[in-house]
């Protein structure tokens, strides 16, 4: 028997090859309401670290090498922690150097400072370094309670607006629907105890486990404790290996713990669960997503910050065009003395731009009027570079989403389109009520039909 020739009409790139998913995120990044999420996110998290180190840490705990830069890292934003990202630029610059062996006023030297600096403003740092600096026997008590507040108060925050940005991401890709800002606001405000549980617990487990091992360490300050501590030592590596387990889950099934609130609409546990599951069962899958997601996320990051720098030098240029070249240069150093100053080279008289520290540092201001506007100008230019970060934090919600649907296909097999929707309130769907009529017979009950709300149903009438 003859069989028609069929022809391809179309191909269906979403099912043939599921990560193609991963291309919609610079797009999906970029959409105003992922931003303002994102960027409200990056500033209060800015925040709460500044008012942490005010007043939490002392000057002698300000004065360490590695709080300030700490802070210099997270607090970037606006006029937040000067005299800090100051003290902490001449420790980034002199221990790069050494350890590349070299010369400190070199160009390749300017570069990597640069992009160390830029290195320690990623989301990743922000949220994954306060949680191990927790666990450094060595810290002091103000220390041990800044970095708890400061980690505590960035899970609450992006626990909200990360899940926010979660949820919408996991509709959009998944659906191909849009969920309204309010809309994911409410949805991860609802969800803000599972969230939050879902990374808390694991961490109150491994706590739970040290505790043990803490008072056999008590036990060990005596000989005789050594020796009990020796026979108990197999005890001990077996709870290492448990709280190991722990920490690798937490580290890296983490980012995909919130994606699955969102996804499945469920709780923390559930979230431990496919997030624990997913990372031990599909680790090369889960390397290969999230390298394809760092490359096209760290060139979309470039993109938007050419983009960022573009619009202050344009307005910068066309006002100066007016104002003339020795004025700008006057509103310029006052601009510069406002800003966060960036990583100074002091042995070679550089700074990461290559310019001369002493042209900054020595460039009259004329006027307290000058100054106010200065201040004015710096924080819309930093306002506008936020963009840079916000879109950082933005891609990085939106491609853990993403990941979360592929590891759970590739695990689960479940489609990419199946997502939790709540119901509307209000409204039932299902079959209508049946009547039986005077012969006995049911039929369709027309005059109160159950699968039409009540509102719809007098509008209709």
């Amino acid at each position: 028997m003859a069989t028609e020739p069929s022809v391809i009409r179309a191909i269906s790139w979403r099912d043939l090859c599921p990560w193609t998913l991963l291309f919609r995120l610079y797009r999906l990044s970029l959409t105003l309401q992922f931003l303002i999420l994102a960027y409200l996110g990056a500033w209060a998290v800015s925040l709460g670290w500044d008012a942490a180190s005010a007043v939490i840490l002392t000057d002698t705990t300000l004065a360490k090498s590695d709080v300030r830069q700490f802070l210099n890292n997270v607090s970037y934003w606006p006029e937040s922690s000067l005299e800090l990202q100051a003290n902490a630029a001449s420790q980034v610059v002199t221990a790069i150097p050494s350890a590349v062996n070299l010369d400190a006023g070199s160009p390749a030297t300017r570069m990597l400072t640069a992009a160390w600096q830029k290195l320690g403003h990623s989301p990743m740092y922000s949220l994954a370094e306060p949680l191990r600096r927790l666990f450094d026997p060595a810290l002091s008590w103000n220390e041990f309670l800044f970095y708890l507040f400061g980690a505590v108060w960035t899970l609450v925050v992006w626990a909200w607006l990360g899940g926010a940005i979660t949820r919408a991401a996991a509709v959009r890709l998944g659906r191909d629907e849009r969920v309204g800002l309010r809309d994911s606001l409410e949805f991860s405000q609802r969800k803000l105890l599972s969230s939050l549980g879902a990374v808390l617990l694991p961490l109150g487990a491994i706590v739970a486990v040290s505790i043990p091992l803490f008072m056999l360490g008590l036990i060990m300050r005596l000989n005789i404790g050594v020796a009990l501590g020796g026979i108990l030592w197999g005890v001990v590596a077996l709870a290492g290996l448990v709280m190991s387990l722990f920490a690798v889950g937490i580290l890296f099934g983490w980012p995909l713990m919130w994606p699955a609130i969102g996804t499945e609409g469920s709780d923390a546990f559930d979230a431990i669960s496919r997030s624990y599951a997913y990372t031990f069962q599909k680790p090369l899958h889960y390397l290969g997503y999230v390298s394809v997601a760092t490359i096209l996320g760290f060139l979309g990051w470039l993109i938007v910050g050419i983009f960022c720098e573009s619009v202050v030098q344009f307005g910068m240029w066309g006002v100066g065009n007016g104002a003339g070249a020795e004025r700008m240069a006057t509103i310029r150093a006052a601009v510069d003395a406002s800003a966060p100053p960036v990583i100074t080279d002091t042995t070679a008289g550089l700074s990461v731009r290559g310019e001369p520290v002493e042209a900054v540092a020595d460039a009259p201001v004329n006027s307290g009027m000058v100054a106010f506007g200065s201040r004015w100008i710096c924080f819309v230019n930093r306002t506008v570079m936020g963009v840079q970060v916000a879109y950082g934090y933005s891609f990085m919600w939106s491609a853990a989403a993403a990941i979360y649907l592929l590891l759970r296909r590739d695990a689960d097999q479940a489609e990419l389109d199946d997502i939790y929707v709540e119901e509307e309130s209000g409204v039932t769907y299902g079959l209508p009520a049946l009547k039986e009529d005077d012969a006995g017979v049911a039929g369709v009950d027309a005059e109160v039909p159950d699968a039409i709300p009540p509102a719809t149903a007098e509008n209709e009438s």
